[in-house]
């Protein structure tokens, strides 16, 4: 098993099945913006009911803003951005992904049905009256299965209310308990549906999907589980549609409203597309073009720095994708090129839809409006250097190097520069000595991040280990510089792991103890064996009052 297929296996154990899958259905639904790839590490932003930032390195490290990543839990955002991450990279094989176990079925409970068949009706009844004061979720639930049985709207309606509630905030544990009392909601809608009541699925789908959806806003979410609910109750609702639960303007009117107010991408173009036959499909088009028309033209340069669609941008290119129409995806792209990143957007659409020429024309076009813009530049050399215009390509490559002076780039003008390499490498490392006088104090050591971290991309280990006493670094390069010395120059590597161990133990808590555990791991592998037993011994006494920690590095 390679690296990344080790990755996803990991995540899979510290998420558990149920965070797993919702991280693959994130992935899958389009929520990960990634903003910085290397084959090592992934930045992005994961849209949920908030936007949420990610970091992950290959070795399963990762960091979330969520609730869950502020507690050092693994949770659906990180793995949404390594499926995100793998895919960007093309190692997304889904035979060689690992799969969530399949759910146990719970045996029968016969022996319980046989004793409750021998009991009499009254006795029943009674014992449900007493669970029923007991807690309040259960009174719901058998109220909602007596107001199915009457198959009126308004009562059913009035018993869905009191099961969803009001928005408010909940914490995370209360919107755990919440999700598995609306888990009847969406039973019962299905139920209904089954039962072939179209219309009325409709209506009561669409209006527990709104319901939802306010308190989603309200509470912390974190693990996804009301956001789920909510994607299958528009799920049953667009298949009520589709069974003719609503018809004609009525049905156009409502998913114009719906998608156009969607915030959360809950209402996707394909679901939408299954809910109307083809007449209504082309009067929502028609409908959605009419207000579209009215928006203003944003030529290049002139908007503010926005990297989201207006939200008719974002609907009428849904549904002009979805509908195959080339020249109506090509006109919503281009009415708003205020950013660089929309800008972006729209050469690479025109790319992807074999336009590459004019794509090339206007993206060199759209960086002399925005000559800093890192993404613009990068794609301008990625292309041209694909076209075999390798000098040109190389003189792109510089201009990102000199904005992000990121391996990336170095290794691409390393790549492009093929025997002339020594004059550029010297020239980058000028650039990087340039920005250390500048950026250390007076008599201060210099910050080396920046080139240890490019000699350790192209594999000059010898360099970087006589380089890295010189000066001062940041833990995440101290990290990166043992791992990398681990082979070469096992010494220096148990000397940062020294370091790095120090500083993990002068905190205590559960997340200290966990990377001061896997920082002694990797030591161990480094370290003679006696050297590694007297230093672990050192420790347990040194830190014996610290139970949780004692207890955490047993194995070793």
């Amino acid at each position: 098993m390679d690296g990344m297929a080790a990755l996803l296996e990991t995540l899979l154990q510290e998420a558990g099945d149920a965070i797993f899958e919702r991280g693959v259905s994130y992935f899958r639904a389009g929520k990960v913006s990634l903003s910085a790839v290397t084959s090592d590490e992934v930045k992005a932003m994961v849209r949920g009911s908030h936007r949420y930032r990610v970091w992950l390195s290959r070795d399963s490290e990762h960091e979330c803003d969520c609730p869950m990543g502020d507690n050092d839990e693994t949770c659906k955002h990180v793995v949404a951005t390594a499926f995100a991450w793998l895919d960007s990279l093309g190692r997304l094989d889904g035979g060689a992904l690992p799969q969530p176990a399949a759910p146990v079925a719970k045996p029968p409970a016969a022996a319980l049905a046989a004793r409750l068949a021998e009991q009499p009706p009254a006795q029943l009844q009674q014992w449900l009256l007493t669970l029923a004061a007991q807690d309040k979720d259960v009174e719901r639930q058998l109220l909602l299965w007596l107001s199915e049985l009457s198959a009126d709207e308004k009562t059913l309606r009035q018993q869905l209310d009191k099961l969803i509630g009001r928005p408010r905030f909940m914490d995370y544990a209360a919107a755990g308990r919440y999700r598995r009392r609306v888990a009847a909601v969406v039973d019962t809608l299905q139920r209904l549906l089954d039962r072939g009541e179209a219309a009325m699925t409709a209506a009561l789908a669409d209006w527990a999907a709104q319901r939802l959806i306010r308190v989603m806003e309200q509470a912390d979410d974190s693990d996804g589980g009301i956001g789920e609910a909510v994607h299958r109750v528009i799920g049953i609702w667009q298949a009520a549609l589709a069974q003719g639960g609503l018809q004609g303007e009525a049905l156009v009117k409502l998913v114009y409203q719906r998608c156009l107010a969607d915030d959360y991408g809950f209402y996707e173009a394909h679901g939408v597309l299954q809910a109307l036959k083809a007449d209504d499909l082309a009067a929502l088009i028609r409908r959605v073009q009419r207000d579209w028309a009215k928006l203003p033209q944003v030529p290049p340069g002139t908007g503010r720095d926005r990297w989201q669609q207006a939200p008719l941008d974002r609907l009428l290119s849904a549904l002009a994708c979805a509908s195959g129409d080339v020249a109506l995806q090509i006109a919503v792209s281009a009415r708003d090129l205020g950013s660089a990143y929309r800008c972006l957007q729209h050469v690479e659409l025109l790319y992807r839809l074999g336009q590459q020429r004019e794509a090339l024309r206007q993206l060199e076009q759209y960086v002399r409006v925005y000559p800093g813009d890192r993404g613009l530049l990068a794609t301008l050399a990625a292309w041209l250097q694909a076209d075999g215009l390798t000098g040109e390509a190389l003189q792109r490559y510089w201009q990102c190097f000199l904005l992000y002076r990121g391996a990336e780039y170095y290794l691409k003008l390393r790549e492009l520069s093929a025997a002339d390499w020594p004059h550029w490498r010297q020239r980058a490392q000028a650039v990087l000595l340039e920005r250390e006088a500048k950026t250390s104090g007076p008599g201060a050591p210099p910050q080396m991040d920046e080139r240890l971290q490019l000699l350790l991309a192209e594999g000059a280990l010898d360099e970087a280990a006589q380089l890295w006493q010189q000066g001062q670094f940041r833990e995440v390069t101290a990290r990166e510089l043992a791992r990398a010395f681990e082979a070469g120059h096992p010494q220096l590597a148990v000397r940062l792991y020294g370091v790095l161990l120090d500083k993990a133990l002068q905190y205590s808590g559960d997340s200290f103890y966990r990377d001061a555990h896997a920082l002694l791991q990797r030591l161990k592998r480094v370290q003679a064996p006696a050297d590694f037993a007297t230093g672990l011994a050192a420790i347990r006494q040194q830190y014996a009052r610290r139970r949780k920690f004692i207890t955490l590095i047993a194995d070793l």
